[in-house]
């Protein structure tokens, strides 16, 4: 029953149409990474900085510089709604802060909010008319919305200044991309990889195009050329890795992740992806292996951890997994999707009262998220509390969030049951079986209760 939550990307990625909005968001979370702290980035304890940035904000509460260090503080607490606000907070005073503009775009975007995105970007322009970054996203959101005109006046703007030609050439291919030009497309990626090795956006998409083209060799010889070329750059081996495994060539797609760790055995990705493509080849426990070897490299990787910790759930070695979300959350008390995955452990593996307590104190803060799974998890611990009146209201939130996953309604079936309402938990639970994939394990608990109404 337990569903999987896990707020880390993977280093294959289907060669699918990539959105230019996806882009988008990635270029957004590049910016937020290397914008400086003098700008608005918190190192300190982010409750202990809530606290202090709320004293000053009482004396000068216009001050714009400390509103954009509160709602990064607000980020690091992992209160990313308070952060929201308080970014549109600074908007309201300064629509041209890009410190705060790029914060906003970026939860808009994630949203799916183009047409507000767009606003905001409107706003910060007039105040800073050639900021490259919100051109940059105005540009791939155009492109988006197959306003190809629009985008490449935009694109013409950016490659006029010069200031960074590698980028324009990789909008260039985004415009040509985004009007089935491969081949052009792939001459614009080149050009921007030449200037800036490092632009893995474009090697991704030169990808796409190539894969569009059904030009996979061609695409490998592409890479295998790069990497020998570049050979601190490790993107083209996960690329390399990824045509070879969607052409089921597991061996050779392993065979390439190794090459790219023997250059760098620190390379996080790369045990991943040798765990992913012995999954495809079937060998669970060899993929368990290389998690326990990317771990045994580097033993700090909470990202790894998480991996092997789900992966250690689908084989139900629940006590393993749960030691390691516990080793997680010890030096991230915070990290939500870690709160999420060992709260469902606690509630549906280890269910004891002691533990449905622990799952309900370390999930309350999910009461007011926007993430249906995370809501489910804590309404799913207060009814095995007791309180499923209390849960009823989250659980509706979750399934209008989030209409077609079984595993919520099948929670909320269980709460209306408890509740004395059986006509709507069989309702719910009608709901949960027609969502029901194949060889959900769900499917039997969920007859069972039916016949059991």
């Amino acid at each position: 029953m337990k569903k999987l939550f896990l707020a880390a990307v993977i280093v294959l990625w289907p060669l699918a149409a990539i959105p230019a909005l996806a882009d988008t968001v990635d270029l957004l979370s590049i910016w937020e990474a290397d914008k400086p702290n003098d700008l608005g980035g918190v190192d300190e304890d982010g409750d202990a900085a809530v606290t202090d940035l709320r004293v000053i904000l009482r004396n000068n509460p216009r001050s714009e510089r400390a509103l954009v260090m509160l709602a990064n503080a607000y980020v690091t607490s992992g209160s990313q709604q308070l952060a929201d606000d308080t970014f549109r907070q600074v908007l309201d005073i300064n629509p041209g802060n890009i410190q705060a503009a790029v914060p906003v775009i970026k939860s808009l975007l994630e949203k799916q909010d183009s047409d507000r995105s767009e606003q905001v970007i409107e706003n910060a322009l007039v105040h800073s008319p050639d900021n490259e970054i919100l051109l940059s996203i105005q540009a791939q959101i155009k492109l988006s919305n197959q306003d190809i005109d629009g985008g490449q006046k935009i694109i013409s703007k950016i490659q006029a200044s010069g200031e960074n030609p590698a980028f324009g050439h990789y909008l260039s291919g985004r415009a040509l991309q985004s009007q089935g030009k491969y081949k052009q497309a792939i001459a614009s990626y080149k050009q921007a990889l030449a200037l800036n090795p490092d632009l893995t956006r474009a090697l991704e998409n030169l990808a796409h195009s190539y894969g569009r083209l059904d030009q996979q060799d061609a695409l490998l010889d592409y890479l295998q050329a790069f990497s020998d070329d570049h050979l601190d750059n490790l993107s083209a081996f996960s690329i390399m890795a990824t045509v070879q495994r969607q052409l089921k060539d597991y061996t050779a797609a392993i065979a390439t992740i190794e090459q790219g760790l023997q250059r760098q055995d620190k390379w996080v990705g790369g045990y991943s992806a040798l765990a992913i493509n012995h999954i495809s080849m079937g060998n669970t426990e060899a993929a368990i292996d290389n998690y326990k070897r990317g771990l045994a490299a580097l033993p700090n990787s909470n990202l790894l951890k998480m991996l092997l910790a789900s992966l250690y759930e689908r084989v139900r070695a629940f006590a393993d997994a749960k030691a390691l979300y516990e080793s997680v959350l010890a030096e991230n008390p915070d990290h939500h999707a870690v709160i999420n995955s060992l709260a469902s452990l606690l509630t549906d593996q280890f269910e004891s009262k002691e533990n449905i307590n622990r799952a309900v104190a370390l999930t309350e803060r999910f009461a007011d998220s926007d993430q249906p799974f995370f809501i489910d998890t804590y309404a799913w611990a207060l009814v095995k509390s007791g309180l499923p009146q209390v849960a009823e209201p989250l659980f509706a939130k979750a399934t209008k969030i989030a209409p077609n996953v079984a595993v919520i309604h099948y929670h909320r079936a269980i709460g209306f049951k408890r509740l004395g309402r059986l006509d709507e938990a069989r309702q719910a639970l009608i709901l949960a079986q027609s969502n029901l994939s194949d060889q959900d394990p769900l499917r039997e608990a969920i007859e069972f209760e039916l016949t059991s109404l």
